[in-house]
């Protein structure tokens, strides 16, 4: 057996048997050794056997070579984050960084980034990635990054420092050929300019967005956002006309497209004196929210054994909702 198959193991009772097997014919100095047995641990903590887990981790630490611990450490963090033990992730994350290499110290604070994502803390979170993109990265980490610290000035209304970040989204998609993210990006824009009351401006910036090939999903909340933005402005036959042409093509969309649509014709209805169409407008949303509230719940049995809550494992992926605006 090869570590790749022995990574691809899931967790019963035979995976543990066939790693036993595996590690009792390697060297604890093997490289294979301590991803192995980071594996091991965590299929014996999805079964229930946290103590043992923990137990193999710790003592492998006492006896492997200083650069095979990050791996040991990976393990032991991603094991506390299913615990939702947070002390002792930081704690981790800390002794981690004593055995990273010295070419690859932003590591640390990829973990801090992650870490102040998951408890919620925006202005540490904030303070890393700034860190972060300080450094020597790859541009496409530093893409990664900025969509994520965009994100989180969204989130507290911070629409200069955003806006500031944001060009530099828009260039760097571009030089990198990353059409989705420079359309979250424009997208985002506007709706920043929307949000200061700049609506000539944000009107413009849909307008160019719409001629840009969009997806279903883009598209649908583009136009939310333009019924939005004439509804502000006063425009109330435009309104009114741009509604009921694309109706049915925002509600083909997303869910968050639905809502924001239907907020904006009760605006606009009200605005008219249109009691019936306001009327309807209201039923409507009242049943969107209350489809989205269901959504937002996880079933208990569909929560994994590791994983007691939903948690972000890689900060630098693409976040749809950074442009969803999920979290209004």
């Amino acid at each position: 057996m090869e570590i790749r198959e022995v990574l691809q193991l899931e967790a019963n009772a035979a995976s543990i048997k066939k790693i036993d097997a595996f590690l009792a014919n390697l060297n604890p100095n093997h490289r294979d050794y301590p991803r192995a047995l980071a594996h091991l641990a965590y299929l014996t903590f999805s079964l229930g056997d946290t103590s043992s887990s923990f137990k193999l981790l710790f003592n492998y630490l006492e006896i492997c070579l200083d650069k095979e611990k990050p791996t040991i450490y990976n393990t032991l963090i991603k094991l506390y984050y299913a615990q939702q033990d947070y002390d002792n992730v930081l704690s981790m994350i800390e002794m981690k960084k004593n055995y990273l290499p010295s070419y690859n110290k932003v590591a640390y604070y990829e973990d801090l980034i992650l870490y102040y994502h998951n408890i919620g803390d925006s202005s540490e979170l904030i303070r890393n990635i700034l860190t972060y993109l300080s450094d020597d990265i790859t541009d496409e980490k530093r893409l990664k990054a900025l969509v994520r610290v965009c994100k989180e000035y969204l989130k507290i209304e911070d629409y200069d420092r955003f806006n500031e970040k944001n060009k530099l989204i828009l260039s760097l998609a571009i030089t990198l050929n990353e059409d989705k993210i420079y359309r979250e990006a424009l997208y985002n824009e506007a709706f920043t300019a929307t949000k200061v009351g700049s609506y000539p401006k944000a009107l413009k910036l849909v307008d160019d967005i719409l001629e840009i090939h969009l997806d279903k999903e883009m598209k649908g909340l583009v136009l939310a956002l333009k019924l939005e933005i004439l509804v502000a402005l006063g425009e109330y036959r435009k309104a009114s006309i741009f509604e009921a042409e694309y109706e049915y093509e925002v509600n083909m969309s997303t869910l968050d497209a639905k809502i924001n649509f239907a907020r904006s014709c009760i605006i606009l209805y009200e605005a008219l004196n249109n009691r019936f169409n306001k009327n309807n407008y209201e039923e409507q949303l009242a049943l969107l929210l209350e489809e989205k509230e269901k959504l937002s719940v996880v079933p208990k049995s569909k929560k994994s054994k590791v994983h007691k809550q939903k948690i972000e494992l890689n900060f630098i992926k693409n976040d749809p909702q950074i442009y969803q605006q999920k979290d209004q």
